[in-house]
Order: C-alpha cells, then sequence, then structure tokens
C-alpha cells in the first residue's frame, strides 16, 4: 500500500515543482514557447 501512496504524491509533487520552476524562470527552460 506504501508504494501505491508513494507513487501518487512524487507525481503531483514533481509536477509542482516543474511549474513552479518555469514559472520562476519565466518558463525559460521548460516554456520556451512562453
Amino acid at each position: 500500500m506504501g508504494d501505491g501512496a508513494v507513487k501518487f504524491e512524487p507525481d503531483d509533487a514533481e509536477i509542482l515543482i516543474l511549474k513552479q520552476l518555469a514559472t520562476k524562470d519565466d518558463g525559460g527552460i521548460d516554456n520556451t514557447d512562453d
């Protein structure tokens, strides 16, 4: 059961981190179009 829960958390966390990083850098790294 731990694996299942752990799998969901990292997914959301990673997405949030990536979004935050992209927003922090004005999307220069992740969103080159933006």
